[in-house]
């Protein structure tokens, strides 16, 4: 399965696809650093970083105002 088949099927407003391979889930989102264009998520304790290409990071931004 490649990921577009997965991204469709996961529910709308939750997940957000910031880069070709790479899928988050909005709600463990804890913040975004445009300077080190970075993606920070928590989850079960944890924290896990993302690289987000700028472009993405202003979709992202977009997204989370819409939502």
């Amino acid at each position: 399965m490649n990921i577009g088949s997965l991204e469709a099927m996961l529910p709308q407003g939750q997940f957000f696809r910031i880069s070709r391979s790479v899928i988050i889930n909005v709600v463990c989102l804890t913040r975004v650093s445009r300077k080190k264009r970075t993606a920070f998520l928590h989850k079960d304790g944890k924290e896990y970083t993302f690289k987000i290409p700028l472009l993405n990071i202003r979709k992202l931004e977009k997204f989370l105002e819409e939502s």
